[in-house]
């Protein structure tokens, strides 16, 4: 009951909050231990001597014993919330953020995780907001913006040091739909990534448990479908597709970082978005821009 009342609660938070992707599976979805008594029965024989005589005395009696079996979680429901910040006024811009979201791991050890994420008031929302609400710096972020749909597969190319290290190639798809009352319009947004992350696992204790760093150099996609560029360059001031590239797409590279303590997280995100010179410089879209913040992550449900 007290699960349900939780998610009920998370769910009222990410509808109206921003959405942060971690990945919150190395330390929410650690493999557990299940203990097992047996009783075996075995059979006890007794000598005993008296003189020249000696008596045999055969008895049948239970043994306990334990089986220890190692379970590792396949699936898990989860939640985010965290603060952000994407824009260059950090202290008058924080973000509080929030989402639910679903792990897969496939494979005998999880070397494919299927991360996703989804948010339908941001897949088709009811609600327009003013213009000068639209966070442009989030359409860039969307693992650290609102988002209605996130897709996020990853595969582990190697592992070393008892998987205390690893290499992994990650890729995301989000999409998110922008409604705005005045002027009545809406436009949708596309961001498409792929990196490759380093992974390393450092095992404080039994007790204390691991602490996660990674480190992941990518590329990045941003694209505004050629049907909505014409009503995105209406809320932009500056027309960014007619200036600088008219196929509606920004590419990106940059690099991210995190460390992850139990279900606290650190992250910090830096990319250069390419061709945006001919901007002007208050424009959202133009030059390098940064993401920095901290995640707490917790578990509903293990499968």
């Amino acid at each position: 009951m007290k699960s349900m009342i939780y998610l009920c609660l998370f769910l009222l938070l990410a509808g109206s909050l921003q959405a942060q992707v971690a990945d919150p599976s190395e330390i929410l979805m650690n493999p557990k231990t299940l203990s097992k008594k047996h009783t075996k029965e075995i059979q006890k024989t007794t000598i005993t001597k008296s003189g020249s005589d000696s008596t045999v005395q055969v008895e049948n009696i239970d043994s306990a014993y334990t089986v220890d079996t190692i379970i590792r979680p396949r699936a898990m429901i989860y939640g985010l919330t965290s603060l952000n910040n994407a824009n260059n006024d950090v202290l008058n811009s924080l973000n509080g953020t929030g989402r639910l979201g679903f792990i897969l791991l496939i494979g005998k050890h999880g070397g494919l995780k299927l991360n996703m994420g989804v948010n339908l008031l941001n897949a088709n929302p009811s609600k327009g907001i003013s213009r000068d609400s639209v966070d442009f710096n989030s359409l860039m972020f969307p693992e650290s913006g609102n988002f209605g749909f996130l897709f996020n597969p990853s595969v582990r190319l190697k592992k070393w040091d008892n998987e205390e290290h690893s290499l992994w190639a990650d890729a995301s798809f989000a999409y998110r739909k922008v409604a705005v009352d005045s002027p009545n319009i809406s436009f949708k947004s596309l961001v498409y990534s792929v990196g490759l992350k380093y992974q390393w696992k450092y095992k404080i204790d039994e007790e204390k448990g691991n602490l996660l760093f990674t480190l992941m150099p990518y590329w990045n996609y941003f694209n505004i479908p050629d049907e909505d560029v014409t009503k995105f360059n209406t809320i932009l001031s500056d027309s960014l597709f007619e200036k600088v590239n008219r196929t509606a797409a920004i590419s990106s590279i940059g690099v991210k970082t995190s460390v992850q303590y139990k279900n606290v997280m650190f992250f910090f995100d830096i990319r250069s978005n390419l061709n945006t010179m001919g901007l002007r410089d208050e424009n959202p879209f133009k030059g390098t821009k940064v993401n920095i913040g901290f995640v707490t992550a917790f578990s509903f449900k293990n499968f």
